[in-house]
């Protein structure tokens, strides 16, 4: 794992800690939200372990502000330029809202 990815891994904790850390009964309302055990969200909630992507995806649908959160941190990736080299291709190539609205891409 590098070590950019480390650092995001710890921002996605930190969001879901700021967003379900303060609830009671946190851990069974971020499992529900996940579609996954409470047990496995405490680990989150501990910061033991960080979700897979599938997870973080059904959070995301559930929780507006979580999702907000989550394009936040995509878009200070895309302004610092540290994608990969192998996903930027991938990603110019996919067509964006705006892109689409004017005719280019």
């Amino acid at each position: 794992m590098s070590e950019t990815t480390v650092v995001y891994g710890d921002a996605v904790l930190d969001v879901i800690f700021s967003l379900y850390g303060p609830l009671k009964h946190a851990a069974k309302l971020l499992g529900r939200a996940a579609g996954t055990t409470p047990r496995t969200a405490e680990n989150w909630l501990r910061k033991a372990n960080c979700p897979q992507m599938r997870h973080v995806f059904a959070i995301a649908e559930s929780n507006d502000e979580f999702a907000a959160e989550i394009m936040r941190l995509l878009g200070e990736v895309r302004c610092s330029g540290q994608s990969s080299s192998k996903g930027a291709g991938a990603a110019s190539a996919i067509p964006t809202a705006s892109s689409r609205k004017s005719g280019s891409g």
